[in-house]
């Protein structure tokens, strides 16, 4: 039996035309991270010995893990959107100190 290729990945690697296709890839970690600043994308300095975090602009982010079979590539939160998440807080945090008393 043999798996049926998906359309919709591209065949060149899980950065293509500067997009990000999330999920299992079975090639080599350093393949990944050529496709990858291929691709536009950065290392930042957060990656560390388990994991490669790229980033191309505030918006856009991917980890990359590396597994036995290959890697798995996932969104990743970017400092654009933790800071906003962090300024929500402190905003939840200040609306419920005023309007708790």
């Amino acid at each position: 039996m043999t798996a049926t290729p998906d359309p919709t990945r591209p065949d060149t690697g899980p950065f293509t035309g500067g997009r990000i296709y999330t999920g299992a890839w079975q090639i080599p970690m350093d393949q990944a991270v050529t496709s990858a600043t291929t691709a536009g994308f950065r290392v930042t300095p957060r990656s560390d010995q388990r994991r490669v975090i790229v980033e191309r602009g505030p918006w856009t982010a991917a980890a990359i893990r590396p597994t036995p079979a290959g890697v798995v590539v996932k969104r990743s939160m970017t400092l654009a959107h933790t800071a906003i998440l962090g300024a929500v807080i402190v905003a939840f945090i200040v609306c419920v100190g005023v309007n708790g008393r």
